[in-house]
């Protein structure tokens, strides 16, 4: 975007407000804070209070600008690139003019909430003509009286101008005059817009109330958007706690079935008595989901290993969802028998045991993890205590 393009936005930007002058130009202005919050204003309404704000300090001005650039970074997401404090005391252009093409560049599609009314824009029309002709009035009377134009309408202190007061001079000068060609050629095509057609009135007006109703309609559909998903993070909030509560209570049903109960008391053989139970090899910690898993497990009577078969112990393993349908089943001498499955799905693997068709009281439990070796929803490997 061209320079002069980029002022013309923020001039469009900036007026409607009595108690900030538009942006005219790309430098000296926008030390002025509420010129910075003026340009936010048409975006954000609701996070500057602009009607009220006055800045008579170069303080007021620095806190404006930071209000200004605080919106502008927290609400458009533009990068922090000025500083207020060095924004108020020096007015770089280049500085100036990547904030401003940032700006554009993250508002432009924006719906736009703040716009002049007709009667300010009238208004301001006639206070910048009269303005104009004043200056023009005041050059033509100083050119006749052979004197330059008066610097300050107050009055000067009547001292030698310096080189630095002469060369403002001749800019101010320069100023004017392009500024009464503007006004000139302002005022050549306001002229050619009151000679328009009846007709051609009635389609800029019916093209204004277009756009009006499109913003309108882009309004709605931006909050109606909003509502949609307002709602719909109501919604996963509410099944998230669902879950929650599923999972609490699966839980707590879990710890509930872990009471201990009295071994069951078993005849080998010359030997009787309790019947307990000890898991080791690789597969006591468990394992990835389809993949083969081999614990062992050896029985004892009262802290003594017994001899037996593999047709004495018959083991119940069931899965998270569904039983695992198929075991293997080796050894047994020495009471010891190596017991290999293959899990369909990670969480917790339940393994009863019936041996010697006594049925022991505490099951075991594996905790299976899934094909990407992720911790499981209840993380516990051993028996229940």
């Amino acid at each position: 975007m061209s320079d002069l393009a980029l002022l013309k936005w923020a001039t469009s930007r900036t007026r409607g407000h009595d108690n900030v002058d538009p942006a005219d130009n790309l430098k000296e202005c926008w030390g002025n804070g509420l010129l910075w919050c003026a340009l936010l204003y048409s975006y954000f309404p609701e996070k500057i209070p602009l009607p009220t704000m006055t800045c008579k300090t170069e303080a007021d001005h620095i806190a404006a600008c930071k209000l200004a650039f605080d919106v502008a970074t927290n609400e458009a997401g533009c990068e922090p690139y000025l500083d207020p404090e060095d924004i108020v005391l020096v007015q770089d252009k280049k500085s100036i003019l990547v904030y401003l093409s940032e700006i554009y560049n993250l508002t432009r599609d924006l719906p736009v909430k703040f716009q002049a009314s007709s009667l300010w824009e009238s208004n301001w029309q006639k206070r910048q003509k009269d303005e104009q002709m004043a200056r023009i009035r005041a050059r033509m009377e100083a050119d006749r009286a052979g004197t330059p134009p008066p610097m300050n309408v107050s009055g000067g202190s009547g001292k030698k101008q310096s080189l630095a007061e002469k060369m403002a001079a001749k800019r101010a000068e320069e100023e004017a005059r392009e500024k009464a060609e503007q006004e000139a050629l302002r005022q050549k095509l306001a002229g050619a817009k009151v000679s328009e057609s009846p007709a051609i009135s009635r389609a800029n007006e019916r093209e204004e109330r277009e756009r009006q109703e499109r913003e309108s309609q882009e309004r709605e559909r931006a909050e109606a958007i909003k509502k949609q998903e307002a709602e719909k993070k109501a919604r996963d909030e509410a099944e998230r706690q669902r879950k929650k509560e599923e999972e609490e209570a699966k839980r707590a049903e879990l710890l509930s079935a872990t009471k201990p109960k009295p071994a069951p008391t078993v005849s080998s053989g010359n030997v009787s008595g309790a019947l307990s139970y000890t898991i080791s090899g690789a597969g006591a910690k468990g394992g990835p989901a389809k993949k083969l898993v081999i614990f062992t497990v050896t029985f004892t009577i009262d802290g003594e290993k017994i001899e037996g078969t593999k047709e004495d112990l018959i083991v119940y393993i069931d899965g998270p969802s569904t039983p695992v349908p198929r075991t293997n089943i080796l050894g047994g001498t020495g009471g010891a028998y190596h017991v290999g499955f293959t899990p369909t799905e990670p969480g917790q693997h339940w393994i009863d045991f019936v041996y010697k068709g006594n049925a022991c009281t505490e099951p075991f439990m594996l905790a299976v993890k899934n094909n990407f070796n992720k911790t499981p929803d209840f993380p516990y490997t051993g028996k229940r205590n």
